[in-house]
């Protein structure tokens, strides 16, 4: 080996070297924040992807157009949607197990407008989020929506989710 050759070597090894050696001093933090970049990456294709499937909308009503945002949020972050969804169910509960809280369960069961606002949040959230499980995953979500997209009779499928099987609305 001539002396240019084992001047390669050793830079080689020198480049290798301090490679590794800045690989150890970033350690988890690079490669957490490259996970996180990939994710941003994958949520910033998803929300595009959700634009191309529910393009917006001019409503002259706001209420409807509050409503439409609401959707749009669920959608658009299905896991701190869930998140949120079974904090208010877990907060919800746990009061309902105080002398107030009973008063307004047993009062809320007989209420027509909690079943108006039922079908309001039926709507918003299609029904995906559940206090016993995670949120839907986008992919997940694409999915739901893509098998609902098949459904020959749409109102009646949700129509069944609001009212139940055997209920007329």
């Amino acid at each position: 080996m001539n002396g240019s050759q084992t001047d390669a070597i050793v830079g080689a090894l020198r480049t290798l070297h301090l490679r590794k050696m800045k690989a150890r001093a970033d350690g988890p933090y690079v490669a957490a924040r490259r996970a996180m970049n990939a994710y941003e990456a994958l949520l910033a294709r998803f929300s595009r992807g959700l634009d191309a499937l529910l393009p917006p909308q001019e409503l002259d009503d706001p209420l409807s157009a509050d409503l439409l945002a609401m959707q749009r949020a669920v959608l658009r972050h299905p896991v701190a949607a869930g998140a949120l969804y079974r904090g208010l169910v877990a907060e919800g509960r746990s009061f309902a197990e105080t002398e107030d809280g009973a008063r307004w369960a047993d009062q809320l069961r007989r209420s027509v407008l909690l079943r108006r606002v039922r079908v309001a949040w039926l709507s918003v959230s299609g029904n995906l989020l559940s206090e016993q499980s995670e949120a839907l995953l986008p992919g997940q979500l694409i999915e739901v929506l893509a098998s609902t997209a098949q459904v020959d009779d749409v109102h009646a499928l949700f129509s069944n989710l609001v009212f139940g099987a055997e209920a007329t609305p």
